[in-house]
């Protein structure tokens, strides 16, 4: 907390003292909005609650993984995998619990390991379709496992979930179901 006395550009006024405890219960009221939007989406966590200034949080994203991240996205690659993904169809958008990315789309709720070189995508390109419509990827076969999406030379993937009975895609099966 800032000790008002130690400050150097003490408001001169009343009406300038009014203004600036506005702004500053503003910014308190956006960061505070910020941080449980950031809580929702299960990106930050709130340690202590601080009366009228910004509560103290903890975040599951760094400072050095968001440049990163954003760095990626402005590289001659992050750029690239985005227009592919806009000549495909897909417009990655965040969503939040319940408005849409975990709960609609014709993926919704099921579960997909890839495997194998896809013949006119890439692995990302496919792992973006489904997760911009409800799925979600992981890297193991297991009896959770509701659909395999695989391309040539897929390896002992396919084995396991043959023996399983998960089922299997190619990518114009998957494609297929994706434009429904």
């Amino acid at each position: 907390h800032i000790n008002p006395r130690s400050r150097k550009n003490k408001p001169v006024t009343e009406q300038e003292k009014t203004e600036r405890e506005q702004q500053y219960a503003e910014m308190v009221v956006e960061i505070r909005k910020g941080i449980a939007r950031l809580a929702k989406l299960g990106f930050a966590n709130v340690t202590k609650e601080n009366g009228s200034h910004p509560p103290n949080y903890t975040t599951e994203v760094g400072p050095s993984v968001a440049c990163s991240v954003l760095a990626w996205f402005s590289s001659e690659t992050g750029r690239t995998l985005l227009e592919r993904l806009a000549k495909l169809g897909i417009d990655p958008q965040g969503t939040e619990p319940g408005e849409g990315g975990d709960t609609g789309g014709v993926f919704a709720g099921k579960t997909f390991v890839i495997t194998g070189t896809l013949p006119t995508m890439s692995r990302e390109e496919a792992k973006a379709m489904i997760d911009a419509n409800g799925g979600k990827t992981t890297g193991s076969v297991s009896k959770k496992t509701d659909y395999l999406l695989v391309g040539e030379n897929p390896g002992s993937k396919l084995t396991k979930a043959e023996s399983l009975g998960v089922p299997i895609l190619d990518e114009t099966k998957f494609l297929k179901i994706f434009k429904k």
